[in-house]
């Protein structure tokens, strides 16, 4: 199983696959206890890049099984015909009318861009794969406990210490969103 996080820049991906990867102990992630200490210790917590250069798909030389890897949407069509037997399944970040103000304060993105991070595109763009998706709303606005109810109900877990990083990195977000 190798799992993919495509999302907008600004959009939690790399959060979120930190706390996938960690939770199912995946081979390019930290363990749950170093994901804690980096967690508590991250002076920049809206961008959780901390396991960065093991994740970004445009910095890998090549894919692993049991593995999680993020990208925005040109990268991974830019290295698809890499990544196609590798990756099983696939999270999106969905945006959405609310979440657009937000990321378009910070970054530049068309509503055609933003049509483009929904699973009904994901799936058209790349049909060999097992596409889910979350909205980005749901990342910034719940729990750690309703965030791992919506993951399991697509298909995609977190254990009960990364739900209570989520809490801990939406409490240090919070006056960001």
């Amino acid at each position: 199983m190798s799992i993919l996080v495509i999302f907008a820049p600004h959009c939690a991906g790399n959060h979120l696959a930190n706390m996938i990867g960690a939770s199912n102990n995946l081979d390019n992630c930290l363990s749950l206890q170093e994901l804690e200490v980096a967690y508590q210790n991250d002076d920049d917590p809206e961008y959780t890049h901390i396991s960065e250069d093991s994740f970004f798909i445009s910095l890998q030389d090549a894919f692993n099984y049991n593995s999680i890897y993020i990208g925005h949407l040109d990268e991974v069509w830019d290295l698809y015909d890499r990544l196609e037997d590798t990756i099983t399944d696939v999270l999106v970040v969905e945006l959405n009318d609310k979440a657009l103000s937000t990321i378009r304060s910070r970054y530049e993105i068309s509503h055609l861009e933003s049509f483009a991070y929904t699973k009904k595109f994901i799936k058209k763009l790349f049909p060999t794969w097992n596409v889910e998706a979350i909205h980005v709303n749901d990342l910034l606005s719940y729990n750690g406990d309703t965030l791992k109810f919506i993951l399991e109900s697509n298909n995609f877990t977190i254990n009960n210490r990364c739900a209570k990083l989520h809490d801990m990195w939406l409490e240090k977000i919070k006056d960001n969103i």
